[in-house]
């Protein structure tokens, strides 16, 4: 059993450095290598791929301030304590980065979604690490999808100061692939009315508080080679699970799952299936400031 985890997480790592880090891209998409977030903001559009590898200074910080040249996709949508972009009404868009070291790309108010995507289509990113400057509480995780069909991410890193790192509503076709999310401070992902999500030899750890993986209303999630481990839920109003599942079928297969501070595994076992995959060490351990002490009577 062991031995099968090590593999998994060989394998994820493996993958990283050598397997082709772009997909295939559509034709006449137009190519715009960007340096800073004045030139990024710029090049939104659809119909292109964003080479944001040669930063100035290996990161750029997303502001909230409105740009000369600013694209008409592109927009600073207002929250508690500052702006968040928004991407718009894109089809066909690639944001890349350095394959190897990741291009990192960060949001300056707390609690703001690093990117948020609304009716998009086609959206793919790659080697990029994104998360805040300093962390939040309450809203604004690092990637939010909202009406979007066909999203990917390839090689990324979603990563903590977010409250999570993948929020997903009334959505279509989500692909992520050899992507970690991270010391994220309320959990991992939330999926709300989501169809078609994938994950695939990811990598799911250092989340903490409340239900590590939310799904409400959802068809058709699988998570296949994943590692899934380290994340604690003991944030009260009975949420000590690892996944909470609500009219949700959702698929683990060939998953390594293990040391995760829970009471249980899922809020519901008719409704999550598990398929050759390693589960130990999933308990609930009590830690400072954790006031629940024993498992909500459901």
């Amino acid at each position: 059993m062991r031995r099968s985890i090590i593999c998994c997480l060989i394998l994820v790592a493996v993958l990283a450095a050598i397997a082709p880090l772009a997909a295939a891209k559509p034709g006449k998409m137009k190519i715009v290598e960007v340096t800073n977030e004045r030139e990024f903001l710029k090049a939104i559009g659809s119909n292109t791929v964003i080479n944001v590898e040669n930063l100035e200074s290996g990161y750029f910080v997303l502001s909230g301030k409105k740009t000369l040249g600013m694209s008409k996709n592109a927009r600073f949508e207002e929250v508690f304590d500052g702006n968040q972009l928004v991407i718009s009404n894109v089809n066909d868009l690639i944001i890349t980065g350095d394959a190897r070291a990741l291009s990192v790309i960060m949001a300056e108010p707390r609690y703001a979604n690093v990117i948020k995507f609304e009716n998009c289509q086609n959206i793919r990113l790659e080697n990029l690490s994104l998360g805040h400057t300093e962390g939040g509480y309450c809203t604004g995780g690092v990637v939010e999808l909202d009406h979007c069909q066909d999203f990917s991410t390839w090689n990324c890193e979603l990563w903590g100061c977010g409250i999570e790192g993948i929020t997903a509503w009334d959505s279509s076709g989500l692909m992520c692939e050899l992507t970690s999310i991270n010391n994220c401070t309320y959990d991992a992902l939330s999926l709300v009315r989501v169809t078609d999500a994938n994950f695939v030899n990811c990598v799911i750890r250092n989340n903490i508080e409340f239900d590590t993986l939310n799904f409400t209303d959802c068809r058709d999630v699988n998570f296949i080679g994943c590692a899934i481990f380290d994340n604690a839920s003991f944030g009260g109003w009975g949420t000590s699970y690892l996944i909470r599942s609500e009219n949700s079928w959702v698929n683990f297969k060939e998953c390594a799952i293990f040391k995760n501070n829970v009471h249980e595994l899922t809020t519901d076992p008719r409704l999550v299936r598990f398929e050759n995959c390693a589960i130990f060490q999933n308990e609930h351990t009590s830690i400072e400031g954790d006031e629940l002490d024993e498992p909500v009577d459901w």
